[in-house]
């Protein structure tokens, strides 16, 4: 019986793997990040900044940042792979946040906008931040939830920086896998 199921397993494993979905699904992991951001988030008081990685215990280099809505083809066009977008084409509770190192993809997390909504002035769909330099703003809305903006601007289409662009943060919106 055992010997069925570890084939079984396996079998299902390898069909995902081969069809190019990723398994980075970890509840433990997501579990854990969600705590770690809402305790930074927390721990800012009212108005100020912090880096995406002092909520990290894992390395990655750099993170998508998806918002409501944003289609499946979409999140995989940016990531660079095929990933569970977990259904965001059709939510509005959640940002999707997908970390990569090296192209693959380290960590899928759903953050609720109760925890932290992240927002970006110039981008409907999503944006990405290098580890290193993913600076947010924090602020609160009327109900008392936190809101994170990118701290600097964007890159142009060229790949240089942009007028938005202000030193630091090294955030942007354009379709290539890091």
């Amino acid at each position: 019986m055992r010997a069925c199921l570890a084939v079984t397993l396996a079998t299902v494993c390898l069909a995902l793997c081969s069809c190019g979905w990723r398994v980075t699904g970890d509840p433990e992991a997501e579990a854990a990040f969600v705590e770690s951001l809402r305790k930074v988030v927390r721990g800012h008081g009212e108005i100020s900044q912090f880096d995406l990685a002092e909520a990290t215990t894992f390395d990655w280099s750099v993170a998508y940042v998806f918002r409501p809505y944003a289609s499946e083809e979409v999140v995989n066009k940016a990531v660079g792979t095929k990933v569970d977008s977990r259904g965001l084409h059709h939510r509005d509770d959640i940002n999707l946040l997908i970390f990569a190192k090296n192209s693959e993809v380290v960590l899928t997390v759903e953050v609720s906008r109760g925890v932290c909504d992240f927002v970006h002035p110039a981008k409907d769909t999503h944006f990405r931040v290098a580890n290193g330099s993913a600076q947010f703003q924090v602020t609160k809305d009327d109900a008392d939830h936190c809101v994170a903006k990118p701290v600097n601007g964007i890159q142009d289409e060229h790949g240089g920086p942009g007028p938005a662009r202000q030193g630091g943060s090294r955030v942007d919106n354009e379709d290539r896998p890091v």
